[in-house]
């Protein structure tokens, strides 16, 4: 009984080959969607660093904007006040009034 192992070496030669041939084929896909993920990547940072650069200007500008707004609602308080005291005085002399001339 003879065995001839230069068919099976062959074999296993061109399954090697066949299999190398796969791997390869699959890397290649592989590196193809990491390059266009690595692209969306680079597109989102930059999107990301041009709304940090155009927002820089927002923070120190909000201080003043808070001082206004504080300003503003002490003086709307002492508005409502005066108009409280301004409307209290027209129903009361209105009152006042009425009565006297009964």
């Amino acid at each position: 009984m003879s065995i001839d192992l230069a068919g099976h070496a062959a074999l296993s030669a061109l399954d090697g080959i066949f299999l190398l041939v796969v791997v390869f084929y699959f890397l290649d896909k592989l590196s193809a969607q990491l390059r266009s993920v690595s692209l969306s990547l680079a597109d989102i940072s930059a999107g990301i660093q041009s709304s940090e650069v155009h927002g820089s200007g927002i923070g120190p500008a909000l201080g003043s904007v808070n001082v206004n707004l504080t300003r503003t609602v002490d003086s709307l308080r002492v508005a409502a006040t005066g108009a409280e005291r301004i409307a209290g005085s027209i129903v009361s002399g209105g009152t006042a009034r009425r009565a006297r001339s009964r």
